[in-house]
C-alpha cells in the first residue's frame, strides 16, 4: 500500500453505507422518532463517521473495496483482522481499541439486524 492513510469522505462511502448513515442520523420530528444516531451530537457522529470513513479509506488502499457491498458488509472478520494489523503498525493500542470500538458502533448504527457481538 503506497497510498497514505486517509479516511474516505461520506460522499465516497458505499451507497448502502451512505444511505444507511443518512438514515441513522435522521433527526426526529415532533411525533415521529429519529434514526438510530439522531441522540448523537454533531461532533460525535462526526468522529463515528471520520473513524468508519477511516476504515473504509484502509480498504480501499488495500484492494480490499467493494462500492456494491450492503450497508455494513464489509465488516468482516477478514477485513477487520487486516485492518486491526495495519492499525497497530501505526498508532498506539489505546487508538486502535478507540478505532474498532467506533467502526463497531458505525456498524450497528447501519446494520442494527446485524451482529457484530464479535467485534467487542
Amino acid at each position: 500500500m503506497h497510498e497514505p492513510p486517509r479516511s474516505l469522505s461520506l460522499s465516497e462511502w458505499p451507497e448502502a453505507d451512505c444511505r444507511a448513515w443518512q438514515e441513522a442520523c435522521r433527526p426526529g420530528l415532533r411525533l415521529k422518532r429519529g434514526g438510530l444516531a439522531s441522540h448523537l451530537g454533531a461532533i460525535s457522529r462526526e468522529d463515528y463517521e471520520h473513524r468508519y470513513g477511516a476504515f473504509l479509506g484502509f480498504l480501499r488502499r488495500a484492494n480490499r473495496f467493494r462500492a456494491d457491498a450492503a450497508a455494513a458488509g464489509q465488516v468482516t472478520s477478514v477485513n477487520i483482522d487486516a485492518y486491526l494489523a495495519d492499525l497497530k503498525s501505526r498508532v498506539s493500542s489505546v487508538t486502535a481499541y478507540n478505532c474498532i470500538s467506533k467502526l463497531r458502533r458505525v456498524a450497528c448504527l447501519i446494520a442494527p439486524g446485524a451482529d457484530f457481538g464479535w467485534l467487542s
